[in-house]
């Protein structure tokens, strides 16, 4: 059946005329959703969130008044509701505070916030993707986030819940290109590594692996805004905090077992203490203890490690609610026979999809 998928694919050629034109067919894929925001208004949580910045703007507030706004609202929500300081601060400097019709803007930044960060991720040296393929990977990947969200409204048109989700969800995967970059550089010089680990750099080795002569040491920009986008994310969504603590704790202990540079592992279990540290701060809120009072008949308090089992177990019963055979389908052309990522796994065939 694999060999089936990739003949047929290989009838389309991954060259730069086709990749314009997969990028030509997106773009034009995202007019109707631009035009639509247009008409997107406030809404809900929006007034709550906004009126601080509201108020400093009508005070003749400056350049500064978004961080002092966003500021004001996350000392009062931490210590009156809501712990995530992160989508707090994020919530409070909506577009369209001055004038509505500005609110529109938000789906344009929640498409940006999707597709850069998905395009900076798949240029990753593990994926070993060329320019050409990245498209015909990534386009099709964008698709379907922005296709089949379990509400678009609340993903690209209302902006403070758009800002929750979207937002770090597209931070949450430059954070894990930067991580891929600072354990790439943690690399032992002259080792044989898996073939899916290596990348620019790398000669032929044995059938089982490739040999890495790259031995670049760890950017301290790139330890930088990993570290800092790992607390802002710790400080946002529980879903998007825990994975990412949880994503850092396997990181640490892949680096220890294969040996990667002291240096390397050092940071990151600097950067797991200080993610962890982030999501506790978020989840021991006052405001989160006092919410948990006035929800509690409609949201049944639980232990704080019965609370992360139940919250996978739901991810696995909305997984299987949200995917439907469309998902399916096209996930698996990705998967079989998409251009490079066959590539970047050295199929002992040599063959490629397109």
């Amino acid at each position: 059946m694999r060999q089936k998928f990739r003949k047929f694919f290989e009838s389309f050629p991954v060259n730069k005329a086709a990749a314009a034109c997969v990028t030509l067919m997106f773009a034009a894929y995202l007019i109707p959703l631009l035009v639509l925001s247009a008409h997107a208004r406030p809404f809900g949580d929006d007034f709550a969130f906004g009126w601080e910045l509201r108020t400093i703007i009508r005070g003749g507030g400056g350049l500064l008044s978004p961080i002092k706004a966003g500021i004001n609202n996350v000392i009062r929500y931490y210590n009156g509701w809501q712990g995530s300081f992160s989508t707090v601060f994020m919530g409070s400097i909506l577009p369209g505070v001055r004038n509505a019709k500005y609110y529109g803007f938000t789906t344009l930044i929640m498409l940006v916030s999707l597709i850069a960060p998905t395009f900076y991720l798949l240029r990753s040296r593990v994926f070993s993707l060329k320019n050409t393929e990245i498209a015909f990977v990534g386009f099709p990947l964008l698709w379907l986030g922005i296709q089949f969200p379990p509400s678009v409204r609340e993903a690209f048109y209302w902006y403070n819940g758009a800002v929750m989700y979207t937002l770090f969800f597209g931070a949450t995967l430059i954070w894990l290109r930067l991580l891929l970059n600072i354990i790439n550089a943690g690399q032992p010089k002259n080792k044989t590594v898996p073939a899916f680990d290596a990348g620019p750099g790398s000669v032929a080795g044995s059938d089982s692996g490739v040999k890495n002569t790259a031995h670049k040491k760890m950017k301290p920009v790139d330890a930088v805004i990993c570290a800092l986008l790992g607390i802002f994310i710790s400080g946002g969504n529980y879903v998007s905090a825990l994975l990412t603590v949880i994503i850092a704790a396997i990181a640490f202990g892949s680096c220890i077992l294969l040996k990667r540079a002291r240096n390397t592992r050092i940071f990151l279990l600097i950067l797991f203490l200080l993610m962890l540290a982030g999501l506790m701060v978020s989840a021991l809120a006052p405001g989160n203890a006092i919410r948990a009072v006035v929800r509690q008949a409609e949201e049944p308090q639980m232990a704080f490690i019965s609370t992360i089992i139940e919250s996978f177990k739901q991810a696995g019963k909305d997984i299987l609610t949200w995917t439907d055979w469309k998902i399916v389908v096209l996930a698996a052309r990705l998967l079989v026979c998409s251009p490079g990522l066959q590539n970047g796994a050295h199929s002992a065939s040599g063959s490629r999809c397109s």
